[in-house]
């Protein structure tokens, strides 16, 4: 009896000992969740800058008159997207608008050559070649920098609001400083060499700084990759004769390098993981942006053989389509990239299989931003029909349907799986007018016509590869906006 009794005191006593050890743990489990929350909380505050998200928020709920709107633009305007705003710069102001065009921002910047760096939640705007720069919300200031010597060349800044800002030096040729989302220093590197551009990846912890040199005559395009960790350069990678058009990191980490003749896709070694060579022909428009490249060659140097391509999938996967104008601008938009020209607007989707042709209603320039098309004439800013807006009412309206550039007949042709580097074999267009990769019409195509396309082809690779311009007058390209 007195073992029995012994047995269930220790039993008891043992569920006692566990509801203890449960209860501590719970205990424990609460605190350690108060403190997550708190650390979590606090690096939210830090880093999403409450007070400036919430302005920008309860600015965005206010109410405007609708577009279009009275705008001084005084002689040279841009435009650029700013998330779903847009930021309107003159030659002396900046101006952001919302969806409604109601005037959320507006200062006067002073700046001789005011250049703009936009993500979807600040813009970056900087006096090339002066000593000013500063910081805005959707509907605030966030900083301002006075430099005291020196001048400024170039910038750049991530998505997470990190700043890199290229100047000249009294000691050096060039400094690159990086700035915190809260534009405190965490990061400078020098050289003696020219600094053209610099990027950064999307938590501003990488960088790819163009640098330009000569060696024995020639032009050398330097591109070094390095860490905000160590100032010592991770790879440096030379493009011989070549001038580096523009610079982008995925997000896997990878650099995007967009040559005058060629785009290429690197690793964090400098290692490079695909190509996809121009072959001779010039480069006119480009968008680079997280590793998706939207370009347009000039097939003959004249402006009279124009194709738009898109290269994804690590620019392994190319599309493209025949553009029948010349444009002087185009944007890119979440669902379709918008061509300016004189004869108006040719819009494509992202994927190439749809296209419109909208009125560009007397658009000086025109900007994609949150799935709308925006417009600045001389006087005014104005919302125009979009790609899907216009397919709409041509689908409602058939007689009305597009007939110009984009019509049908431009049906975008898809090379899938351009894989390594790619010469103009296959790509190029043959001297017949029609690209090399377009299907022949009808089936009387001979063979010694496809014979005729392969030998045209092949010879424009050579070209390519000896480096032998095409003629006509050359154009620099032009970098492209969202």
């Amino acid at each position: 009896m007195a073992k029995r009794e012994r047995t269930e005191f220790e039993q008891a006593r043992r569920k006692r000992a566990q509801k203890r050890l449960l209860r501590r743990l719970g205990i424990l489990a609460v605190i350690g969740a108060v403190v997550a929350l708190a650390l979590a909380a606090r690096t939210f505050l830090y880093e999403a800058d409450l007070t400036t998200r919430l302005q920008d928020f309860f600015a965005s709920l206010r109410s405007g008159p609708g577009y279009p709107v009275e705008a001084d633009l005084g002689g040279e305007a841009d435009l650029y997207s700013l998330g779903r705003d847009i930021a309107l710069v003159t030659e002396s102001t900046l101006t952001i608008y919302t969806p409604s065009a109601k005037e959320s921002a507006s200062f006067r910047h002073g700046y001789s050559n005011p250049l703009c760096i936009t993500n979807d939640n600040r813009i970056l705007t900087f006096d090339r070649g002066g000593r000013q720069l500063r910081v805005d919300s959707h509907s605030a200031n966030l900083w301002t920098l006075q430099l005291e010597d020196g001048q400024i060349f170039s910038a750049a800044m991530a998505e997470n609001g990190t700043v890199a800002l290229c100047r000249s030096s009294s000691q050096y040729q060039r400094e690159i400083t990086v700035y915190d989302s809260h534009f405190q220093e965490i990061w400078h590197w020098y050289t003696e060499q020219m600094v053209v551009d610099v990027a950064l990846n999307g938590d501003g912890s990488q960088l790819a700084v163009h640098e330009v040199t000569a060696e024995n005559g020639e032009l050398v395009s330097m591109v070094t990759l390095l860490s905000t960790d160590d100032d010592q350069p991770e790879a440096s990678i030379p493009f011989r004769g070549q001038l580096v058009m523009g610079l982008s990191f995925n997000s896997q980490g990878q650099v995007a390098i967009l040559t005058d003749r060629q785009a290429a896709l690197y690793n964090q070694r400098g290692e490079e993981i695909s190509s996809w060579s121009f072959g001779g022909r010039q480069l006119r428009h480009f968008f680079l942006e997280d590793g998706e490249l939207i370009f347009v060659l000039d097939d003959h140097g004249d402006n009279t053989q124009l194709t738009l391509h898109t290269l994804t999938d690590g620019f392994r996967q190319e599309n493209s389509v025949s553009l029948e104008n010349a444009a002087s601008q185009m944007t890119v938009g979440s669902d379709a990239i918008y061509f300016l020209g004189e004869w108006g607007i040719d819009a494509y989707s992202r994927d190439l299989q749809q296209s419109a042709h909208l009125d560009r209603q007397d658009s000086r320039v025109i900007v994609a931003a949150g799935g709308q098309l925006y417009g600045a004439t001389a006087t005014q800013l104005i919302q125009l029909p979009t790609l899907s807006q216009q397919l709409l009412e041509d689908a409602g309206n058939p007689s009305s349907s597009a007939q110009g550039p984009a019509s049908d007949e431009a049906a975008p042709e898809a090379s899938s799986e351009a894989e390594g580097e790619n010469s103009s074999e296959g790509e190029a267009p043959a001297e017949d007018g029609s690209s090399a990769g377009e299907e022949r019409e009808g089936e009387e195509a001979s063979s010694a016509d496809s014979s005729s396309s392969e030998e045209n082809s092949s010879s424009e690779a050579e070209s390519s590869e000896e480096g032998t311009p095409e003629e006509g007058t050359y154009q620099p390209p032009v970098e492209d906006r969202p």
